[in-house]
């Protein structure tokens, strides 16, 4: 048990409120005195007191990511010691305890004004020497692990679609997140929201027109300048209208998307700012070829091994009472580097000599989504190096392009792929309008009649489409070779 005056150093905080609460305590009701009311002995115990109340703070700070060779820590010291004297003078002149008591809470509020302007300024400072001296990408992908373990190239292509409206002639990356419901889809678009610069997401079901009003409000906090906003959408069921305006904004990223309406009998001209990214999360792929086009479809990860790494941090996270997105010391790091990244306006140049890097399919989609993941890689590092992609960020840049290609090429979500393989392209199983998939070889747990409908879609207008037999355009016929629109019968 510890004495009066005795600081216990490895105490530890939740947030700063307890450290604040904890420290006035040991100030004011453990028989800390004013230095100007006090003999010299009483002003040395003070002094020891003070010297243990710093080492706590500086502790703290530490715990909470502050690297211990970080200047303003020092700088903490000062102050903290003015800061006391200022307060410790008041407190001589107080009439009565009301008046101390008032003194107190300036002497706190001015203590968290203080810490808090330490913290922004070593944020800052930790951002920029990661962004000078250290690997950007690897801290932003390690911050993202504690809370999405899984989806490694997911997480690349999250990455470049923040980062990619600071590069002069960028497409845009327009992550398309496809997978089972329940397997991640939000929670990784929700961990780099949380990545991302404050205000930079807007997370919302829109309808078409409304969104214009939503960028407004959007470029009345940033801007009239305004650009690089991401829209997140989640589990979308896209309206023709809402469909129609994300392919006129993708497929002119670089421009502001301008719309026309009557407002109290005037025309008024509403925008969607320059180079707009678009989140989109849904089980299955998108419906229109265009918009497959614009998107980059990746699907999350959904094996049994990557379910339990979920459920033990999970567990981890429950244990400890953690939020699932905590504002922790690291993520407003990776919002300072975020920041710093998209105010430099990159321009990525390509040597000749690369040209070998080209993906090896023969789809004309993988070029364009190459070049921007790889401008965005090396514009990832703009404070180490040059304008011109290393061999190290085209050797990346095709490893995350091969992990997410076979759904971009096939234009199918991870379940569709893995069905598609497992259809029977012989004469004599895919007819009589029925398909047999053989479930021992599927690879991933599936319930009948979800198969079913990924092989068969949904009806429109009497005709099955938006399954595997349109989208693929699969020859299922009758006796008589008549193409076959009833619905599909999947044995097993």
């Amino acid at each position: 048990m510890t004495e009066k005056n005795e600081i216990n150093t490895d105490t530890k905080f939740n947030n700063f409120d307890e450290l604040l609460k904890w420290y006035r305590d040991k100030k004011y009701k453990e028989g800390y005195k004013s230095e100007f009311s006090i003999p010299q002995s009483e002003v040395d115990e003070n002094a020891k007191l003070d010297s243990e109340l710093k080492k706590v703070i500086n502790k703290y700070f530490i715990d909470n990511g502050l690297r211990s060779d970080n200047l303003l820590i020092k700088e903490f010291d000062n102050e903290l010691m003015n800061l006391n004297r200022k307060y410790d003078k008041l407190l001589v002149k107080a009439k009565d305890e009301s008046e101390k008591e008032n003194i107190r809470q300036k002497h706190d509020s001015e203590l968290q004004d203080f810490i808090n302007k330490i913290f922004n300024e070593a944020i800052k400072e930790d951002a920029i020497v990661i962004l000078k001296s250290g690997d950007p990408l690897e801290y932003i992908m390690n911050t993202a692990n504690i809370f999405h373990k899984s989806d490694k190239w997911l997480k690349y292509i999250m990455h470049c679609s923040i980062i990619c409206s600071s590069i002069k002639g960028s497409n845009g990356v327009q992550p398309y997140l496809t997978g089972e419901k329940g397997m991640g889809k939000t929670h990784l678009a929700d961990t780099f929201k949380h990545l991302a610069p404050e205000g930079k997401v807007i997370k919302a079901t829109f309808s078409d027109k409304a969104l214009f009003y939503a960028t407004k409000e959007y470029e009345d906090r940033i801007g009239k300048e305004a650009e690089g906003l991401i829209i997140y959408s989640d589990d979308v069921e896209l309206t023709p209208g809402f469909e129609d305006l994300i392919k006129r904004a993708t497929s002119d990223f670089q421009n502001r998307t301008v719309y026309y309406t009557v407002t109290d009998k005037k025309r008024t001209k509403l925008e969607i700012p320059a180079k707009t990214v678009w989140w989109l999360t849904s089980v299955d792929t998108a419906r229109s070829e265009q918009l497959k086009d614009r998107f980059i479809n990746v699907g999350i990860d959904e094996s049994d091994e990557t379910t339990k790494d979920v459920q033990i941090l999970q567990f981890l996270k429950a244990a400890e009472s953690k939020e699932a997105f905590e504002k922790n010391y690291n993520v407003l790091v990776c919002r300072n580097i975020y920041e710093l990244i998209n105010n430099e306006k990159s321009e990525i140049y390509f040597h000749t000599e690369n040209i070998d890097k080209l993906p090896s399919d023969k789809s004309r989609r993988s070029g364009p989504i190459l070049f921007d993941i790889v401008k965005c890689i090396t514009a990832t590092y703009f404070m180490q190096r040059n304008d011109v992609p290393t061999d190290k960020d085209w050797k990346l840049a095709l490893e995350i392009w091969n992990n997410i290609s076979e759904t971009n090429i096939l234009k199918l979500n991870p379940s569709e792929v893995i069905i598609n393989k497992l259809i029977p392209y012989e004469p004599d199983r895919i007819s009589q309008g029925q398909i047999r998939i053989e479930l021992m070889n599927m690879g991933k747990k599936l319930e009948k009649g979800r198969i079913s409908q990924i092989i068969n879609g949904r009806k429109v207008r009497g005709e099955w489409k938006e399954g595997l037999v349109d989208k693929l355009s699969l020859n299922v016929y009758r006796e008589g070779n008549e193409k076959y629109y009833s619905k599909v019968n999947v044995v097993f």
